[in-house]
């Protein structure tokens, strides 16, 4: 499938904001503070350094967040983030709140043995990153491996427990950790019928 030429650089240029704001300012001379922040202006002459992006402006960056159904990416007066996402240490986003009853994770069935001997971890990443969107989760499983694994998440129980959740978009939350004792196998995402998978040891 061929995309058009205004498709394609608006898919490098969210590549481009992802690459720079979660985890590598440092390429581009910029600095972001604890909630991930940086100057709008600033950033975007850094971006136009690249001979591809060289005639971007602040205009085309502003639609580009304003018609993304994705909310990876905010603007505040003349400061641009990433929402959630971050490998720069130190950096956390989002909102604290009490979680919907069930947050999903989308994984690979070979982290399977890992995740139920120390629950989630944040790995590269600055925190764990969850979903309310199920359909989300089983895309981004899809991405990352060739054997997607989805985790449900009993957000609700976890937090009462004192897990504390920040909510990074409409569907984005994240943590520090999860439990093992709260999560549960859900969905081998390659049986596409949904077939349940088997619950780890501490299932609900």
């Amino acid at each position: 499938m061929h995309h058009s030429p205004e498709r394609s650089r608006r898919q490098q240029l969210v590549r481009l904001l992802a690459y720079a704001l979660r985890h590598h300012p440092d390429d581009f001379g910029v600095s972001l503070t604890p909630a991930g922040w940086t100057d709008l202006e600033q950033f975007i002459e850094q971006i136009q350094r690249l001979p591809k992006f060289s005639s971007i402006t602040v205009d085309e960056v502003e639609q580009l967040l304003r018609t993304s159904s994705g909310q990876r990416f905010e603007l505040a007066g003349s400061r641009i983030r990433a929402r959630y996402g971050h490998s720069v240490p130190g950096i956390v986003t989002g909102e604290e709140r009490e979680p919907p009853e069930r947050l999903f994770h989308g994984t690979s069935s070979t982290s399977l043995a890992h995740i139920q001997s120390a629950g989630l971890q944040s790995m590269g990443r600055c925190l764990v990153h969850l979903t309310s969107d199920l359909s989300y989760a089983c895309r981004v499983a899809g991405s990352e491996t060739s054997q997607p694994l989805v985790l449900r998440v009993a957000a609700r129980r976890a937090h009462a427990a004192g897990v504390v959740f920040l909510q990074a978009s409409h569907h984005v939350w994240q943590t520090t950790a999860v439990p093992v004792t709260f999560l549960t196998t859900l969905l081998q995402v390659g049986d596409h019928a949904g077939g349940i998978g088997h619950p780890t040891p501490s299932a609900e």
